[in-house]
């Protein structure tokens, strides 16, 4: 004899356990131009290494942001952005999400100004 219907474990089929990933825009035009670029934090201290692309936005577990909100860090400074040393040390996070929010429009906004440019 069966303990639960039919109808019961068709419901537990058909409903989804794992919440869906949201879609990432990706713009591999717009990342090969961030990395041609100087470092955003240079006038804050002195830069040093390679220039990374810093995805800057918002984030979920396991994911990366969009491209188009990325910007250009050297190494010392993608380093210390994210353990909030050196001259982001004393940074609230207020303060630091308005700077990044700044930081990202006027990338987006001068990539835009590039002929056939659209972040």
């Amino acid at each position: 004899m069966k303990r639960t219907s039919l109808r019961r474990k068709t419901w537990m089929r058909s409903r989804r356990r794992t919440p869906r990933r949201a879609t990432r825009v990706r713009n591999a035009a717009y990342m090969a131009w961030i990395r041609t670029q100087d470092c955003a934090a240079e006038g804050l201290s002195d830069c040093f290494g390679d220039i990374e692309a810093d995805h800057a936005g918002r984030r979920g577990y396991g994911q990366k942001s969009d491209d188009t909100t990325c910007i250009p860090l050297c190494l010392r400074h993608h380093e210390q952005r994210g353990a909030f040393s050196g001259p982001f040390r004393y940074w609230t996070q207020d303060h630091m999400r308005r700077w990044l929010s700044a930081t990202v429009q006027w990338f987006n906004h001068a990539y835009a100004q590039i002929p056939g440019g659209t972040p």
